[in-house]
């Protein structure tokens, strides 16, 4: 019989392995806490920013996307704030503008731009920003309120960037 003993350091833990996102783009894991995305128009002008408690950032010769929780932001109109946004969580890419949040999605206009009447707020269960079309499409359980009204429940409704136009995907039909 022989006994055998022996002392090591603990093996090191193995790192996750990277994700394949095509060509050019690496995922790895990474949680960063307190990030902030901006997308951009073709002239330079803010068109989102959200901000995030926590994220997971992809990368690599596209730009770079994150999956986010925690979410708050602002969508933009010639440089102003239009509206402000919060969610659970969601995805963005600011490089290709793509948004898209979900979790009590809650959308509320900013009065202080010159609008007269109250805010108005606009709650999902998810919603996307359209922008080729500079507008917001949301869906699941969609509510509209503000302090003279209350619309809802829609499946789906599509909004401008303050919210003064909102209605279902046909009245937005080019």
């Amino acid at each position: 019989m022989v006994a055998l003993a022996g002392c090591s350091a603990p093996a090191p833990k193995p790192k996750p392995p990277a994700e394949d996102k095509g060509p050019g783009l690496t995922a790895v894991p990474v949680l960063a806490p307190g990030v902030t995305l901006t997308a951009r128009d073709n002239k330079g002008k803010v068109t989102w920013v959200l901000h995030a408690k926590e994220s997971k950032v992809t990368v690599g010769g596209k730009g770079s996307q994150a999956e986010v929780q925690g979410i708050t932001g602002e969508i933009y109109d010639g440089g102003v704030v239009s509206s402000r946004f919060s969610a659970d969580a969601g995805e963005a890419d600011q490089t290709t503008h793509f948004l898209s949040v979900h979790g009590h999605v809650s959308i509320t206009s900013e009065p202080a731009n010159g609008r007269k009447g109250s805010a108005v707020t606009l709650t999902a269960d998810r919603a996307k920003w359209l922008d080729d079309r500079q507008l917001v499409a949301a869906q699941g359980s969609v509510w509209v309120r503000s302090d003279v009204y209350e619309t809802g429940e829609y499946r789906e409704l599509w909004a401008n960037k303050d919210l003064t136009r909102v209605g279902t995907p046909d009245r937005f039909q080019r």
